[in-house]
């Protein structure tokens, strides 16, 4: 899951000239950001865990050698790094971030020979971002001022916004950002949520969510050059009554409107892009809605208005009308009884999951996000860098969904609905709590849905950036072979028996088992395929191999098999972009499962 780094400058059309050697930038990540000009780049590189750890700079112009200088490299093996760049480009941030610790360097990059500085060392849980606007550091932190009795920081319940002037070392320097009335905007209370912070040339906009609906805040500042005065602090509210908003993608620094993401609470409505003055934001009767998303009519959009795709409408259904395949005797009996457990005592879960044995395995939440992680920064992180739509067929409680969502967020990627299904209904309750207690900031929740992962007939197609599954559960004695009051192992016991049977009869019984197997895979990925849109990322994790090849598993499809049951099954998929890694979820499986990725074709429409 890593990737080699080549540069082409286009000279025209018909000419291009290649200025990289071969064979020497392999393990980069998958963030690159450019730097002040075209002639420099600034990129992750992965160690041979595949962990973020250093970043490199490359400068280089037409007739002259590769320049690669390593800027930074982090060594603790419980922290990640990556890059990014500030709204107005003057400054490239490099986040360093455990789960719970941060640190930002930066590096002026108008600076003739610049050198990179630490915005604030890291304190023991203390997390904080940054962003800059007119010679001041506007700092997102959950930083309290208040420690525990192991010295570290005790955590505000939201995070704070605070302001200092733009220096390295800046920590002592804090200061809560005041309205006009000198009222502290986000103290990191339960009151007021905040999400994201985006800096404009007289303006911030900020996220956020307040009395139970998302929210948008306006900050203006004085006009003149260097005024950090702030003139007002408006929330933006809207006459309906329950809606959802949030910042759509505005890349122009200089900008006095602001591109806004609206949609009712209402299945039938449209999710809208609508443009405010960030100068006037009260006026609702000057708000203009540049786009429906449900509409054809391409009248009132231009060039600069993302092409951003309806957000998913569908109604969950009461529950799945068949029973799935696999519903079979002891098959679900331990997810229905765990997670109802969990949610009878769902207040001690949602305050020890991460440190617990996840889903079913040894290794705790923390152990299995550490292990995914460069796995969902390579494949995960560019179909959704822009935000999007993401959808885990069979999520169970959600913890794997809410572990990439976590990877995502560290790795500025905001502005993402999130959707999903299981089978058991108790893991969607439980599913459904979760990840409204614990979405990360810039996470939308849909919905997640009680259903048969092979028949979502619920959801429309076409819909989602990115789905996947983090497991598709097998059928087990797929012939139903066994005695109907047979549960789960014993059916496995005597398949396993077959693969080793050398009698004619049990070795044509095998064969079957394993097309049964096939077949019911295929169900599975079509629907993946069918909601994905086009142009979408489709990723099965954890698959098993044939249960004859490896019968310590419990059964599953050969690498060779995906190829083929393209054509098969008449999925709309580009073979030449299928890609195979090892599944590095839990090490109980490494060199087992594999994880397999790929790409619908066609563009988003």
């Amino acid at each position: 899951g890593t990737f080699e780094l080549h540069i082409r400058k286009m000279q025209s059309v018909q000419e291009k000239e290649e200025f990289d050697d071969e064979g020497q930038s392999g393990n980069v990540g998958a963030a690159i950001v450019w730097g002040a000009d075209d002639t420099t780049i600034y990129y992750v590189r992965l160690d041979n865990k595949r962990r973020p750890y250093q970043v490199r700079k490359r400068s280089q112009s037409m007739g002259s050698t590769r320049q690669d200088v390593m800027l930074y490299e982090e060594l603790d093996e419980s922290y990640r790094v990556s890059v990014a760049k500030s709204a107005d480009g003057k400054y490239l941030f490099i986040r360093v971030s455990s789960d719970a610790t941060s640190e930002v360097h930066y590096l002026d990059l108008t600076a003739p020979e610049p050198e990179l500085e630490c915005i604030a060392d890291r304190r023991e849980k203390v997390l904080y971002e940054v962003e800059h606007r007119d010679g001041e550091w506007l700092i997102t932190t959950n930083y309290s001022g208040r420690t525990g009795k192991d010295g570290s920081n005790i955590p505000t319940t939201n995070m704070r916004l605070m302001r200092c002037r733009a220096i390295p070392e800046s920590a002592g320097h804090w200061l809560d950002m005041r309205d006009g009335l000198y009222k502290v905007m986000f103290d990191g209370s339960e009151q007021r949520t905040l999400y994201q912070v985006q800096p404009f040339w007289r303006h911030a906009v900020v996220a956020g969510k307040e009395d139970g609906l998302a929210r948008v805040w306006v900050i203006r500042f004085g006009e003149e050059e260097c005024n950090l005065d702030i003139i007002d602090f408006t929330r933006l509210d809207f006459t309906e009554p329950t809606y959802d908003v949030r910042l759509s993608t505005n890349r122009d620094y200089a900008a006095t409107e602001i591109l806004l993401k609206f949609e009712l609470r209402n299945a039938n409505s449209p999710s809208q892009i609508v443009l405010i003055d960030m100068d006037d934001p009260d006026d609702i009767g000057s708000r203009q809605v540049l786009k429906n998303s449900r509409s054809e009519d391409k009248e009132g959009t231009n060039a600069l208005t993302p092409a951003l795709g309806a957000i998913p409408q569908f109604q969950c259904p009461v529950k799945p009308s068949l029973p799935a395949e696999n519903d079979k005797p002891g098959n679900f009996d331990e997810y229905i009884e765990d997670d109802a457990a969990k949610l009878s005592n769902a207040t001690t879960f949602f305050s020890e999951f991460r440190s617990k044995g996840y889903d079913g395995f040894r290794e705790s939440f923390q152990d299995a996000k550490a292990n995914v992680y460069d796995y969902v920064v390579n494949y995960f992180v560019p179909p959704l860098r822009n935000g999007g739509t993401i959808y885990e067929s069979a999520c169970g409680m959600a913890a794997n969904l809410l572990m990439t969502l976590e990877i995502l967020a560290e790795n500025y990627v905001a502005d993402v609905e999130v959707y999903g299904n299981d089978y058991v209904n108790a893991s969607v309750d439980l599913a459904n709590q979760l990840l409204s207690q614990t979405l990360p900031a810039g996470m939308h929740l849909g919905k997640i849905c009680q259903a048969d992962s092979t028949n979502l007939s619920h959801v429309p197609s076409d819909s989602f950036d990115v789905v996947f599954t983090g497991y598709i559960d097998p059928i087990i004695d797929p012939l139903n072979l066994a005695a109907a009051d047979d549960d789960i192992h014993s059916g496995w016991e005597l398949s396993k028996k077959r693969c080793r049977s050398t009698n004619e009869t049990d070795v044509v019984l095998a064969r079957k088992e394993q097309a049964e197997q096939e077949r019911w895979f295929a169900r599975w990925v079509t629907e993946m395929v069918r909601i994905a849109k086009h142009g979408g990322v489709i990723v099965i994790e954890e698959v098993a191999r044939p249960l004859c090849e490896l019968p310590r598993d419990w059964g599953g499809v050969s690498q060779d098999w995906w190829a083929d049951a393209v054509s098969t099954y008449n999925w709309d998929i580009n073979v030449s972009s299928i890609r195979f890694d090892s599944a590095p979820r839990n090490p109980d499986y490494d060199g087992i499962r594999y994880n397999v990725a790929m790409k619908k074709t066609g563009v988003a429409k």
